[in-house]
């Protein structure tokens, strides 16, 4: 081998390892992650109250599912029993139910608020994979986005800004400042950055694997999947099928347009997130699309969840300027 082939996968290897670790690993600010804390967590209590009503019905020890049920469910393809949180395993009476309901609603709770912020996201999570695990019959798409988001967001300082650990903190630090007049500053976290970066490519890869499968569906090459999710009254928000009422051609003409603009925002989303001109455009659509799935298909959990996952991909001092939380100095690397 020659010296310039040895000099030159010597030079990419270099640039490859510095770009891997500048991508994940580079000291960002932490607020993204802090508003994903509080946005995720409203999901997470609107989900968890939704139990309010059914819980001893669905799951106490009478319930219309039985544990066994759930333990079958839970067997992969070769009969093994698969993972899971095995809380509401061990519960043997309604009142040992209620204790553990009220404990995951309390500690999600406190997670919004950001209260011992790193002890209560884990606690939230446990809570809300202990009832997904119990009811495996009851999955939804939303069950598998939040329990996703709420692992990313246990990796890093989520209680940074925005909690009230944080303004318990900035009064020590106002106390500090006025004694000894050393003020601190916003503390850059390689911990965020790893969390977010999950995120993001985790949500990329929903986008595309939402592409996949309805390329899989008949409807979808058809052109007539928007339809379907239109005329289905047990679920729309709002009952949009007089559009069928604007004449045969113009609605096969629309109802095609939308089934597919739904496929190529999908693909778009899933490739282009990363080019940082073409991610405002990605973002502003995200919300018309987000939007327009809520009030067409019912699916307003699903739908909310996702829109708040794309603040993810929000630049830091974006999110300081809609929050009014101004950074005290200027971020070693800015995450894009």
């Amino acid at each position: 081998m020659t010296m310039p082939q040895e000099k030159y996968w010597s030079t990419l290897c270099n640039r490859f390892g510095s770009g891997w670790t500048r991508f994940w690993f580079t000291p960002s600010d932490p607020i993204v992650l802090c508003l994903l804390r509080f946005m995720v967590g409203l999901v997470a209590l609107w989900w968890f109250l939704g139990l309010l009503l059914v819980v001893q019905e669905w799951y106490g020890p009478q319930g219309m599912f039985p544990l066994s049920l759930a333990q079958e469910l839970r067997k992969d393809a070769a009969g093994d029993a698969t993972f899971s949180i095995p809380v509401l395993d061990w519960i043997e009476s309604p009142s040992q139910l209620w204790l553990v309901y009220y404990l995951g609603l309390a500690s999600i709770v406190l997670m919004i608020a950001g209260v011992l912020s790193r002890i209560t996201t884990i606690a939230a999570l446990l809570f809300v994979l202990s009832f997904i695990h119990r009811g495996v019959m009851l999955a939804r798409p939303v069950d598998d986005i939040l329990a996703m988001l709420m692992f990313y967001l246990c990796l890093g300082p989520t209680g940074a800004e925005l909690s009230v650990d944080a303004l318990i903190r900035k009064r020590r630090q106002q106390s500090l400042a006025n004694t000894s007049g050393v003020t601190e500053s916003i503390r850059y976290s390689s911990a965020a950055t790893v969390a977010i970066r999950l995120m993001q490519v985790h949500l990329a890869l929903v986008y595309g694997a939402m592409f996949i499968a309805q390329l899989q569906g008949e409807a979808w090459w058809q052109g007539t999947a928007v339809w379907w999710i239109m005329a289905r009254p047990d679920s729309r928000l709002i009952d949009l099928t007089g559009v069928s009422n604007a004449g045969n051609l113009a609605f096969e003409y629309l109802i095609n347009f939308g089934t597919h603009i739904i496929l190529l925002f999908e693909l778009a989303f899933a490739l282009l997130i990363w080019n940082p001109l073409v991610r405002p455009i990605l973002l502003g659509l995200s919300v018309v699309f987000w939007v327009a799935m809520a009030i067409t298909s019912g699916w307003v959990s699903f739908s909310v969840l996702m829109l708040f996952a794309n603040l993810a991909y929000v630049a830091p001092q974006t999110i300081r300027d809609w929050t009014g939380l101004k950074a005290a100095t200027a971020a070693p690397a800015a995450l894009a």
